[in-house]
């Protein structure tokens, strides 16, 4: 398997355009917090399910920076965001 890592929100939102689905944060020891993010219904949000404990959320740009919500900025920003390529 193969992983592309991501560099920031504006990647991330092009990657799922794309169509690509999985993702996953890397962890501490090489665990991963594994997420199916896609499109969400209104414009500028991502649809995520976060596998760990099967939570939703639907967020924009903005809003996956602020780490009261997600990980995912912070990830991104040390570089601890992956991509899955099948």
């Amino acid at each position: 398997m193969q992983f592309k890592k991501i560099t920031s929100v504006d990647m991330l939102f092009d990657e799922v355009k794309k169509g690509n689905k999985k993702y996953f944060i890397q962890l501490n020891f090489g665990a991963r917090s594994s997420k199916h993010i896609s499109r969400g219904k209104t414009k500028g949000t991502l649809a995520i399910t976060n596998h760990i404990d099967g939570t939703r959320q639907i967020l924009t740009r903005e809003q996956i920076l602020d780490e009261s919500l997600t990980n995912i900025g912070k990830a991104i920003a040390y570089g601890a965001f992956w991509q899955e390529c099948s």
